[in-house]
């Protein structure tokens, strides 16, 4: 269950956060959608070390002391910040797990 409910994000994803698949962040792709205030592109997975768990709790609380939002892992973005690929890579059950952070706020 998310419990995160924006529609700005909802109408960029043409979908409930809850029902995001990985054509829905295709589409962030082919319409160029850039970066916002509740949407973070990650290229690669966040990694086990100090520095990394760091980065990851950072971009959680910015985004958490702003509007809430999404964190989209495999997506990368031009120096615009726009989507640019979704490649998709395979990753672990574990793994899958971490490659979806929805950030919320009350």
């Amino acid at each position: 269950m998310v419990a995160l409910r924006s529609r700005r994000l909802e109408s960029l994803l043409s979908s409930p956060l809850d029902r995001l698949n990985a054509e829905r962040i295709r589409n962030l792709v082919t319409n160029g959608v850039t970066e916002e205030f509740d949407l973070d592109y990650k290229r690669e997975l966040y990694g086990g070390s100090d520095q990394e768990k760091k980065a990851l709790a950072s971009d959680v609380a910015a985004m958490a002391n702003t509007a809430g939002g999404a964190i989209l892992i495999d997506v990368d973005e031009d120096d615009k910040a726009r989507a640019t690929a979704a490649d998709g890579v395979d990753r672990s059950d574990a793994e899958r797990l971490q490659g979806f952070c929805i950030v919320g706020r009350d």
